[in-house]
């Protein structure tokens, strides 16, 4: 559809479409964009909102990573991915599924990544999983000593299922 929608060119720039296939997770999909991505490059969520100046922020990072503060818990629900800093305020750790709480540091799934992504091998989502996960494959270049920055969101519009299209709702 978006194909259909949208063409081979938009407000004069070539559009190359990237299809995966198997859905095998967030880590699969762009582990597909290997052969046209070159340098850094920039990771969003297409079915997120974000706001421009976030992106402006976080695009002016080497690599980073969005994040929202929650700002009230949300019981019962799972679904979070918490991010944990380390002592220079960079990412040391990402958590699935966790309850929310007030101030909890979330994963927006908004990056600004570069070609060492692709030399990672693709990590599980989860241990319940067949899919990759783009977190989990990303957190290996923590692990081997590059720093990936947080800047935090002023606001994110997440959505997850299709009553979350109301804008009505406050972000996360």
């Amino acid at each position: 559809q978006v194909m259909a929608a949208v063409g081979q060119e938009f407000l004069g720039k070539k559009i190359r479409y990237v299809v995966q296939e198997e859905l095998l997770g967030t880590g699969h999909a762009l582990s597909q964009c290997k052969d046209v991505l070159c340098g850094r490059f920039l990771v969003l969520m297409a079915d997120d909102l974000y706001r421009r100046e976030d992106m402006e922020k976080l695009t002016k990072c080497p690599l980073a990573l969005l994040a929202y503060e929650l700002p009230a818990a949300t019981p019962g629900n799972n679904s979070w991915a918490e991010i944990k800093l380390n002592a220079n305020g960079s990412v040391s750790e990402i958590l699935e599924r966790q309850p929310g709480r007030a101030g909890m540091l979330v994963n927006c799934g908004a990056y600004v990544l570069d070609m060492r992504y692709f030399e990672l091998p693709l990590k599980p989502a989860g241990n319940q999983t067949a899919e990759f996960g783009l977190p989990q494959t990303m957190m290996q270049m923590v692990k081997s000593g590059a720093e990936i920055d947080i800047v935090r969101a002023s606001w994110w519009h997440r959505v997850t299922a299709p009553a979350d299209l109301s804008l009505e709702k406050k972000a996360a």
